[in-house]
């Protein structure tokens, strides 16, 4: 079990209801503790998983950017980090809100916004579109999807492999070409030798003949 599974089980298992469970106690209005103490968690443990695990993993294919952007795997990490991202910062800014409202520390946040309520919204979405694009991510990156999987090219022939694969089939052809050049000697060889045969032949029966004929007409002389 790796850690981008790990990562994925804490966010089915304890964020995403967590994140469910604080947006329950702000539509019932329980803001403190419940719902500011709910989403501090929340947000806590979102930046834990950023950093020990998500920009670990992102790494890789960040250093390749942008020119692997028309790669899956490359692609919906990109978007699932982005998105994220943003949810983090509204959440973190957010949650710092809720702390320091109506406290010496209100000074801290230097912009602070009177109606958080859609914001929160906001944010909750992001969080759960976030949650789904990892889903995708997992999948193409350890699904045997596109992750570096299904348009990644296949791995290249070393030359050395090529080396090896040619020589033998060169060794071939050339055994090939030598065997044909034999057989093409030997049946010159035999078609000569047979034509020198029937023609020795030939010879042979045409002074059979010419004999015959002599003996003919010394015969008929001698009548």
């Amino acid at each position: 079990m790796n850690a981008s599974l790990i990562t994925l089980i804490i966010y089915i298992v304890v964020l995403v209801p967590l994140m469910l469970l604080g947006y329950y106690f702000a539509r019932r209005k329980m803001f403190d503790p419940h719902h500011k103490f709910i989403m501090t968690l929340v947000v806590i443990l979102n930046w834990v998983l950023i950093s020990v695990v998500m920009l670990t993993s992102y790494t890789d294919v960040a250093a390749d950017l942008p020119e692997n952007l028309n790669q899956n795997f490359a692609l919906i990490a990109t978007v699932h980090g982005i998105i994220g991202l943003i949810a983090q910062i509204m959440a973190t800014y957010l949650v710092l809100l809720m702390w320091t409202e109506n406290t010496p520390l209100e000074r801290i946040v230097i912009f602070r916004i009177k109606n958080i309520k859609t914001p929160m919204r906001i944010t909750l979405s992001l969080w759960l579109i976030t949650v789904l694009l990892g889903f995708g991510v997992y999948g193409v990156w350890y699904g045997g999807g596109d992750a570096e999987t299904t348009d990644d090219p296949l791995p290249a022939i070393t030359e050395e492999a090529e080396t090896q694969n040619t020589i033998p089939a060169l060794d071939a052809t050339e055994e090939a070409e030598d065997a044909a050049d034999d057989a093409t000697d030997d049946a010159e060889d035999a078609a000569d030798d047979a034509t020198d045969d029937a023609e020795d032949a030939a010879d042979d029966a045409t002074d059979a003949a010419e004999v015959a004929a002599d003996d003919a007409t010394d015969a008929a002389d001698d009548d």
